[in-house]
């Protein structure tokens, strides 16, 4: 559960590219048996000094990274028969690791020593976390240590009581840290502290949380064992999104998400029967990611996600020995290993067991520990190839006749001795350079001792009939002819694969298009008033362009706005502007670049009009809601009962129209004619008693009828379903004033009224009974 940094996100940026094939094979155990494992951790692999930290069995191993050769080893469990998970953390020479059985460790990295060690009786899964100069990690005895690295004493509020065992690995934010708590199948948790132990906030889950968080600082994100998937605020610990869309109470996730670039990526173990789910959902919404391809793998899989940042790959394994490359944008299985035996580079590799240790890719190895005690490593020594990347030009638009200066990057791997290749430039398919290129051995790292990268530049002059475009492909090509040889031999230098033999770059023609894709404006409109309006521009070139915005009304300028838009993009313009002050129909044009001072190669896309109509507003005279209403008796005795009957309705809406009527000599006289129409009634009553009770009243009619009647709903406590009130049989003499308020009339619902009317109260019906009434 390591996830090689402090934030988890199960990133190697190892320069190794692929493709990369079996280097050595060893046998570090005897095989285990399903659920006990030799190896379950992830290995520590130091590049600079060659070697690699593992935990098997009963011990931790120091192996030699180049060869697999064993160097040291320590027994660190007694009782326990296969590993826990914890994975070793190394720093300045010293190894942090919990053990299944035997407490908390700190080594050195000869083994030879043990710096301190923490005995506890529980079992630790958790990798440590390493910041400043304390160790924090949890226990499944439902505790959280924060340690002293020097000493192994405890530091701050530690132990920290937790509400369940814990098996996540803490994770880094800030000067903070986020743990999971596994708790019990109904509900579990994420905790964060400061590095002193104090709570800073905590958020209850569904179900468990076994497996390490992710955090990119500002979020953490993980899931629980139900496969349901999390994101959290990590200052507040406020949800941001969760999605369930995956949960099945029969599944049960202990892998940790890999989180690269707004993506996360997630093995759903036991998704559908015996197999495990690859999932990647975008980390801003919790939503699954467009274009990338959910897919079951051959078996289930216990083995958290890695992604290999520098091939663009997601490794995945499984429990029928599978590793498999995932493409981080699409899903889609790519080539990454090169199978010997069929001389072709493969998707995937078959291990002959199933993966059990967490995998690790550094200092040009990639490790994987396997059911029957074997570690893997794949690396790329001994696989001869050339591979162009990193292409630029000094100018980022192409034109005729202009010299442009480009620099790129050529890599040689397993070179052993002089090479030359050629090296040529394209521009749409057209050589615009092309040379000879010598590449001898390096001196750079220690898995790139056999290669060379070498930086190239070439100076090129745009061809004179290169036809107009918007835009262009400039392709570096290295033994694009595969006559590539050994300097000063015949030999040929037979690559491993030739598809990273070519690299592009788009450049910008010289000629664009803006065109006006929409124009909306208000009509009619009322005249000597200001109106809001949108226009819709796009960009149809590849670079960015700034230009103006112009707005005529019957040819006459009234804006001028300025726009500034990005390679290919589409934007909204919203404007104001006033109308004419006399009454009409108007032309409204809208143009983008309309001075023509930015060249296109077409201009009859570039605006758009709208026919608009200036007509005097017309005022409108809203209605008007009325209420009234009776109680039935109007005078009743302290206890008794009565109704309510209530009245409402609404005047319609009135407005004044100018009518032209042609008279039989052919004039036309003007008139003015008032108009109406229903406006909508009340849409609830409400009633208010003086001893504080609201009730809202019943209509007759559906409710926004103009002229409604509403009465009392039944009352609950009345046998034969009468809708009455009762009174307070103690309440004196004099008035008891009912208020009513009618709302929610009009189109707009803003119409309201209100009344109130009185019920005499003379006497009590409680008058010569000497028990009191109970109702």
């Amino acid at each position: 559960m390591f996830g090689n940094k402090e934030n988890r996100k199960r990133i190697f940026y190892d320069p190794t590219f692929p493709p990369i094939t079996t280097q050595w094979q060893v046998q570090l155990a005897p095989a285990g048996k399903p659920g006990e494992p030799p190896i379950l951790g992830q290995p520590v692999i130091l590049s600079q000094e060659q070697n690699i930290y593992i935990k098997v069995g009963q011990e931790i191993l120091a192996l030699d990274l180049n060869s697999g050769q064993l160097l040291q080893r320590k027994q660190i469990e007694t009782t326990a028969t296969f590993p826990s998970i914890s994975s070793p953390t190394y720093r300045q020479g010293r190894l942090f690791f919990g053990t299944r059985a035997n407490g908390i460790y700190a080594l050195s990295n000869n083994l030879a020593q043990t710096i301190w060690h923490l005995p506890l009786e529980s079992k630790v899964s958790s990798s440590p976390l390493l910041v400043d100069n304390l160790v924090i990690l949890g226990a499944t005895d439902q505790h959280t240590y924060i340690l002293d690295q020097h000493q192994g004493t405890q530091a701050g509020n530690s132990p920290i009581p937790q509400q369940g065992e814990i098996t996540s690995s803490p994770c880094l934010f800030g000067n903070a840290f986020a743990i999971g708590v596994d708790g019990t199948a109904l509900n579990g948790s994420v905790q964060a502290y400061d590095l002193q132990g104090n709570r800073l906030w905590s958020y209850s889950t569904k179900t468990g949380v076994p497996a390490s968080i992710a955090t990119d600082g500002n979020y953490l994100y993980f899931s629980d064992k139900k496969g349901r998937f999390y994101a959290l605020n990590a200052r507040t610990g406020r949800r941001q999104w969760m999605n369930e869309s995956f949960f099945k109470p029969a599944n049960f996730i202990n892998n940790s998400p890999a989180l690269y670039q707004n993506r996360l990526y997630f093995v759903i173990n036991q998704y559908n029967g015996q197999k495990a789910r690859v999932v990647c959902l975008n980390s801003t919404n919790g939503l699954p990611l467009a274009g990338w391809l959910q897919r079951d793998l051959a078996a289930d899989s216990w083995v958290s996600p890695i992604i290999w940042s520098a091939a663009n790959l997601l490794l995945v394994a499984d429990d029928s020995g599978t590793v498999y490359g995932l493409d981080l944008t699409t899903g889609q299985e790519r080539p990454w290993y090169y199978d010997r035996q069929q001389g072709k580079t493969v998707s995937r590799v078959n291990l002959g067991a199933p993966v059990t240790g967490e995998m690790a890719l550094a200092g040009g190895y990639l490790l994987v520990a396997t059911l029957d005690g074997k570690l893997h490593a794949f690396g790329n020594q001994g696989l001869q190839n050339l591979m162009v990347s990193g292409l630029t030009s000094s100018s980022q638009e192409i034109e005729k006749g202009k010299t442009n200066q480009t620099r790129l990057l050529v890599s040689a791997r397993d070179v052993s001795r002089p090479l030359i290749t050629k090296l040529e430039l394209k521009l749409d398919g057209q050589t615009v350079a092309s040379q000879n290129l010598t590449i001898s051995p390096g001196d750079g790292r220690p898995w790139q001792e056999r290669g060379r990268t070498v930086e190239v530049e070439i100076h090129w002059q745009v061809p004179a009939n290169l036809p107009e475009k918007d835009s262009y492909t400039l392709t570096a090509i290295v033994n694009g002819d595969r006559q590539a040889h050994w300097l000063n031999q015949n030999q040929p230098f037979v690559e491993t694969t030739y598809a990273d033999n070519t690299t592009s770059l788009k450049l910008n023609g010289s000629l664009v298009n803006l065109r006006m894709l929409s124009l909306s404006y208000p009509s009619p409109i009322s005249p000597g008033q200001s109106y809001q309006g949108t226009v819709q521009v796009e960009n149809q070139g590849s670079r960015p362009l700034s230009t103006t915005l112009k707005l005529t009304l019957n040819q006459r300028q009234v804006a001028l706005l300025p726009v500034t838009l990005v390679a290919k993009e589409k934007k909204a313009v919203s404007f104001a502007i006033k109308a004419p002050d006399t009454t009409g129909s108007f032309n409204l044009t809208a143009w983008i670049n309309p001075d023509r001072q930015i060249k296109e190669k077409n201009y009859q896309d570039n605006s758009l009009s709208k026919a608009i109509q200036v007509r005097q507003e017309v005022r409108e005279e809203q209605g008007q809601l009325t209420v009234s209403g009776r109680a039935e008796p109007a005078q009743i005795k302290a206890g008794q009962v009565f109704a309510l009957v209530v009245e409402t309705a609404t005047t319609p809406y009135t407005w004044e129209e100018t009518v032209y009527e042609q008279q039989p000599d052919g004039s036309v006289v003007e008139k003015k004619v008032r108009r109406s129409r229903p406006c909508p009634g009340a849409k609830y009553v409400q009633v208010r008693f003086p001893d504080g009770q609201q009730v809202l009243l019943e209509p007759t009619n559906p409710a926004g009828t103009p002229a409604n009647t509403w009465q009392l709903p039944v009352n609950p406590r009345s046998k034969n379903r009468a809708r009455i009130h009762f009174t307070d049989p103690y309440l004196p003499d004099g008035l008891y004033p009912v208020t009513i308020i009618a709302a929610g009339a009009g189109d707009d619902g803003n119409l309201s009224a209100r009344t109130v009317i009185k019920v005499v109260i003379k006497g009590s019906i409680l008058e010569g009974i000497k028990s009191r009434l109970t109702y």
